[in-house]
């Protein structure tokens, strides 16, 4: 019989993979599903949308200090189920698009990306990810690595298949419906499943120092009630920060054109499924790997370089490979890259700032 303690972590592990495989729907992975329905309704030039795009990202990543201050605040029970909400919310206000033109239709799909992104990309992963961290001090790696092998991995790929499948039968608005509906449908999973861990968990890994491989030699950040203004101003914050937004901006910028990629490739949109399901089944076996290897102490700059390398060959792979090898390529090399910075990541910044202390979301919310 499992304990009472038991039960819960496996609810919270359940909550927060939930989240993590649903929070795709406000990525590039799925919106590039829509790109063309949503130009063809609106009438905007790829450059316009682009521009609404990139103007959305930038607002939704400004304000993820304060998404996190929040979180840290409110307790994941409280904040999770309200960001899954927001996420329906923005999504809804996008399949909204009326007949507008000019600056009031680049207006509603700039507010509608800004809330889709905000949520989609930045909270609903940073938010699970911090919770799990709390709840795991001592096997943060395997833990990371298992939610993320079911999550970024098996839950992606069928979230694609499946959004994309709802897109070409049903429509991009109707669509649109479905996914705010499930979305609901966990956010009230969650606040049934999720709950703070136990003061014991969290005050003695507050007080256990962090592994040397992942500690370094000295670190201000383990010193409680670090801010977020004093983090950003050391060397080990601002090298993930950095090494951060080289995998966003180039997983955000490929994912949301892929569509014109591909077809600048000569393949069919098809090709795109290809891509994301060899993406979501190379995560799966790598992130199953990637978390033991992180908890037994393997030097963490040397899975950092291999993580970039595998970016290389995915950059390499867009503009060079045939049609067929375009999906395969990229997957793998993407696939295998991300696995390891996604549970690399959140151990790395929680073993930093410490898991129990109050700045560690909104620290990794300045990303």
């Amino acid at each position: 019989m499992l304990s009472s303690l038991n039960m819960r972590r496996l609810g919270v592990i359940f909550a927060c993979m939930a989240t993590r495989g649903l929070n795709y729907v406000g990525r590039g992975n799925c919106l590039v599903f829509v790109t063309g329905d949503v130009l063809r309704t609106t009438g905007m030039t790829h450059g316009m949308l682009g521009n609404a795009f990139g103007i959305g990202s930038l607002g939704a990543a400004a304000v993820q200090p304060m998404l996190g201050q929040g979180f840290d605040r409110a307790g994941a029970r409280v904040a999770i189920p309200l960001g899954l909400l927001a996420l329906a919310g923005a999504l809804l206000f996008l399949r909204a698009l009326g007949n507008l033109e000019g600056l009031p239709v680049f207006l509603h799909v700039t507010v509608a990306y800004f809330g889709i992104r905000s949520f989609g990309l930045g909270a609903l992963e940073q938010w699970p990810n911090t919770t799990l961290c709390k709840w795991f001090p001592e096997n943060m790696g395997t833990v990371m690595g298992l939610t993320n092998m079911v999550a970024a991995g098996i839950l992606q790929s069928v979230t694609v298949l499946v959004y994309s499948a709802l897109v070409k039968s049903h429509g991009w608005r109707e669509t649109q419906l479905i996914v705010a509906a499930a979305l609901s449908v966990v956010a009230i999973t969650a606040v049934l499943l999720l709950a703070e861990p136990p003061q014991t968990t969290v005050q003695g890994d507050t007080n256990r120092a962090a592994p040397s491989h992942l500690s370094g030699k000295s670190s201000d950040m383990s010193r409680s009630g670090f801010s977020v203004g004093q983090a950003i101003k050391t060397a080990p914050f601002c090298l993930l920060c950095w090494i951060s937004c080289i995998f966003s901006i180039d997983g955000a910028g490929t994912d949301f054109w892929l569509q014109g990629m591909v077809s600048d490739a000569g393949g069919t949109w098809d090709l795109a499924s290809v891509f994301y399901l060899t993406y979501g089944l190379t995560i799966s076996v790598a992130c199953l790997a990637m978390g033991p290897i992180i908890d037994r102490g393997v030097d963490s700059r040397i899975l950092v370089c291999a993580a970039l390398l595998g970016e290389m060959v995915y950059v390499v792979a867009i503009t060079m490979c045939a049609p067929v090898a375009f999906g395969f390529v990229m997957g793998v090399a993407r696939g295998y890259s991300y696995a390891i910075w996604i549970t690399l990541q959140p151990v790395l910044f929680s073993r930093k700032a410490r898991p129990g202390g109050p700045t560690h979301c909104s620290a990794l919310g300045a990303i």
